[in-house]
């Protein structure tokens, strides 16, 4: 007696296949067996299923038993059986209406079970990669550039009070009753001149030492920073004296 079954989710195509078997008990159990596998199948429970496939097959061997197990040796991993079971399908069924599918799954199968030699083959670099060394930050020491710019202010502020010095002596020359008219007239313009570049001398060396202090107090104080710090110092002459401007980056 032969009966028709099928498992549709286990086959690409609903395959139909009539399994001859040695009574109407036996017939009943494959049916059964089917069913259950069926269900194992859907719920994820591959290996189950493949237990259920191949009781049914020793009651009644059929190709549609070879595809099914195929399908759930897939679901469980086992690429190598799946293999084998797919090609099995085929011996038992040549002339089945999806062989072109089910070849072309052979081939994947194929593929993906020779990719996984060569990668279990080739060498794996097992070498500790360690991190390159933390150089540490070399540390900067103040810079004497500003101190020495207000030293030279300071020695400004000595040629100033020369220049003072030499103004206050020519006017006193100038106003001393023994000097001639006309003496004290030159004396007077000299006094003039040493008074303005006094002034001049004065203004000059002022800014020069406030720059040289100003840059040298920020110097010291970025040297302990992590931050980079850049000073910008620079003096104009103006119409009516001297400007200090600052940049600090």
């Amino acid at each position: 007696m032969r009966h028709t079954l099928a498992l549709g989710f286990f086959s690409a195509t609903a395959l139909i296949s009539a399994i001859a078997l040695a009574g109407p008990k036996e017939d009943a159990r494959a049916v059964q067996l089917f069913e259950q596998a069926e269900t194992e199948y859907q719920a994820g429970r591959f290996a189950k299923a493949v237990e259920l496939l191949l009781e049914a097959q020793r009651i009644g061997p059929d190709p549609v038993l070879h595809y099914n197990l195929a399908r759930a040796y897939e679901g469980m991993g086992d690429l190598e059986r799946a293999l084998a079971s797919y090609k099995a399908y085929l011996d038992a069924d040549p002339s089945s209406k999806d062989r072109g599918a089910t070849e072309a799954r052979i081939k994947s199968l194929e593929q993906l079970l020779e990719e996984r030699k060569k990668a279990a083959e080739s060498p794996t670099d097992t070498t500790e990669k360690r991190p390159p060394p933390i150089v540490p930050a070399e540390e900067r020491s103040p810079s004497p550039v500003p101190w020495v710019i207000a030293g030279v202010g300071a020695l400004g502020f000595g040629a100033a009070g020369a220049l003072g010095a030499l103004c206050l002596s020519k006017s006193s020359e100038a106003e001393d009753p023994e000097t001639s008219g006309a003496d004290a007239v030159r004396l007077q313009d000299e006094a003039s001149t040493f008074a303005l570049g006094a002034n001049v001398a004065f203004g000059v060396a002022g800014a020069v030492l406030a720059a040289g202090v100003v840059w040298g107090i920020v110097d010291v104080a970025s040297v302990g920073s992590s931050d980079d710090t850049t000073t910008a110092l620079t003096i104009d002459f103006t119409g009516t004296g001297l400007r200090l401007r600052g940049q600090f980056d």
